[in-house]
């Protein structure tokens, strides 16, 4: 009974950030007092399978909802890779989130490979400094800015022109 309720609080937390869960913890907790005592040994059986048929149609929502991220997710990564300027989404941990092929293109980065990644990792600690200290500063602001920037790629000195602006 109790690996059910928390398997199934697990599921509901999941699906909806928690408020149903709270509803499933005290339905699952009423039905294991009424249910688990052992004069009503098949309705505490009964209660088992409500458990896992809720368990079930969880998964299922948690797999529409994922279906539908990685539908939205397909639909922005063809948008960016249709634009033939380097563009990229970070964090607030500066990690990369969304990457467009030109990335690939121009620096020889794996896109794939580089999501959650920082400047440090791709670029190297120098880089990562001076990126840093930028970011920082636009976020603070929570204005668009433009950077020149130095970078190498394929082994040749590349003279960018960089505009960021901060999306909360």
């Amino acid at each position: 009974g109790a690996l059910v309720a928390t398997k199934a609080k697990a599921a509901m937390r999941s699906v909806d950030g928690g408020g149903a869960s709270m509803a499933l913890t005290c339905l699952l907790a009423a039905g294991g007092y009424l249910f688990g005592r052992p004069m009503a040994i098949e309705l505490h059986w009964l209660w088992m399978a409500f458990g896992s048929l809720c368990m079930a149609a969880l998964a299922v929502l948690q797999y529409v909802r994922m279906r539908d991220v990685r539908r939205r997710d397909d639909d922005l990564s063809a948008l960016l890779d249709a634009v033939p300027h380097l563009l990229f989404f970070k964090d607030t941990s500066f990690r990369y989130q969304a990457l467009n092929s030109e990335f690939e293109r121009t620096f020889g980065i794996d896109v794939h490979a580089s999501l959650g990644m920082t400047d440090k990792e791709l670029f190297g600690p120098e880089i990562y400094d001076r990126f840093v200290a930028q970011d920082k500063e636009l976020f603070a602001s929570g204005q668009a800015r433009t950077f020149d920037q130095e970078l190498v790629a394929h082994g040749q000195v590349r003279n960018i022109r960089v505009r960021k602006r901060p999306v909360f």
